[in-house]
């Protein structure tokens, strides 16, 4: 019985200490808040039961192929998080995490005031990133509509932003990146410091 319970605490205080590991170099190296890798500890055990169950091929044989092929996804994925960072010109700012999304939602609600303009810096940070974005909103501008980064759907609608998620998620990860990529431009083109000195400057000068 103690035996048993011993095993157990021993193994179990593993796997926790393999998951921290494994939290902490990403964060350290990458600066990316990504804990995705604990899923291929997840899968790894099943392909493990899976190996030792259904082939025959013993408890040892199972365990080093269920652990190669845990390993080689970690450090596909590790790399893959590592270029990113490399190509983003600060690893430690969100457009670091934001690169790690697939879609990006901000959601508004319906407010007669919005029929003003909108100026949310969190869209502005998706679109750097190069997110394709859901934008729930209705407002007197669309950033989202007139970069072309993303879909516009009805705000206050839980059916119309699971219907925007379905539609972006369906459409081929490269044209989600052609649409990232027309929001990180367009972003740079009319909402950089640079411009919007040059817009402040001129408006004042004309004032």
């Amino acid at each position: 019985m103690l035996q048993d319970i011993l095993v157990t605490g021993l193994v179990n205080g593993g796997v926790y200490a393999l998951l921290a590991i494994g939290f902490s170099l990403i964060f350290g190296v990458a600066r990316i808040v990504n804990i995705a890798h604990t899923a291929f500890y997840m899968l790894a055990a099943y392909c493990f039961y899976t190996l030792l169950t259904k082939t025959g091929l013993g408890f040892v044989l199972s365990g080093l192929i269920a652990k190669d092929w845990a390993a080689e996804q970690s450090v596909g994925q590790f790399a893959k998080s590592r270029l990113m960072s490399r190509i983003l010109r600060r690893p430690e700012s969100v457009q670091t995490l934001l690169a790690a999304f697939d879609i990006a939602y901000i959601g508004w609600q319906r407010v007669p005031i919005y029929r003003f303009g909108i100026a949310p810096n969190k869209l502005m940070d998706y679109m750097m990133a190069g997110r394709v974005v859901l934008h729930s909103v209705e407002a007197g501008n669309d950033a989202v509509a007139e970069a072309g980064c993303g879909l516009t759907v009805a705000p206050e609608s839980a059916a119309a932003v699971a219907a925007g998620l379905r539609e972006l998620a369906a459409r081929a990860p490269e044209a989600r990146a052609a649409m990232g990529e027309r929001g990180r431009a367009f972003v740079v083109a009319n909402h950089s410091y640079r411009v919007l000195a040059q817009r402040f400057i001129d408006a004042v000068s004309k004032a």
